[in-house]
């Protein structure tokens, strides 16, 4: 592509990132938003950068470049800051939203996975495991879960997820301990059980 051998390239997310191309004047992204429906509160994040990032491949020489980008939603704020390459409106309006739900930075979050043999947990070891929990989180920390994954399943495991949301992340790692120290009480971890834990993680999923 740099030599100009080649006059088209065609490929995933990868393809956006820190190459230089001086004679890129053009470049598309198919379905924009689709990232947008992905079950993450990142996900308007991940989707505004690959915006950003692809319009930054073009037009890095002599020539204007231009980027074409196809999407189901014009008018979401997500898209038309990114399309604008308007860091700031973008910022004000995701901060104004994460903070309207209390999603990092304006929390901590904490994820934790619980990997099994497939059907090793039955919905009152998932019942008990909310609880133990929930009997020792202050006020203002949830418990959400478990949950199964996302990508719940793999060979012959499968994941479980507790996520705790709060102020303090002092206080959690504490909860997390004392959690984990009620499971064991209970008998419910073992080792056929992995547990990770996961602070302030990238994704939710």
């Amino acid at each position: 592509m740099k030599s100009g051998a080649t006059d088209i390239l065609i490929g995933t997310k990868m393809i956006t990132k820190g190459w230089d191309f001086p004679n890129l004047t053009l470049t598309g992204i198919i379905a924009a938003d689709l990232t947008l429906n992905f079950p993450d509160f990142r996900s308007s994040e991940r989707t505004f950068q690959t915006i950003t990032q692809v319009a930054g491949r073009c037009g890095r020489c002599s020539e204007q470049g231009r980027v074409i980008l196809q999407t189901y939603r014009p008018n979401d704020p997500v898209i038309l800051s990114g399309s604008r390459q308007d860091y700031g409106a973008y910022y004000e309006w995701e901060s104004q939203k994460r903070a309207g739900y209390e999603y990092p930075p304006f929390t901590h979050e904490v994820k934790i996975i619980f990997t099994t043999p497939r059907g090793y947990l039955f919905q009152n070891d998932l019942d008990q495991i909310h609880r133990c929990f929930e009997d020792v989180v202050n006020s203002e920390t949830e418990v959400l879960g478990p949950s199964p994954a996302i990508y719940r399943y793999h060979k012959e495991t499968e994941k479980w997820v507790v996520t705790l949301i709060g102020p303090k992340l002092f206080d959690m790692r504490n909860e997390i301990k004392e959690g984990l120290c009620c499971l064991k009480g209970e008998n419910i971890l073992d080792k056929n059980i992995i547990v990770q834990v996961e602070i302030d993680p990238l994704d939710i999923v």
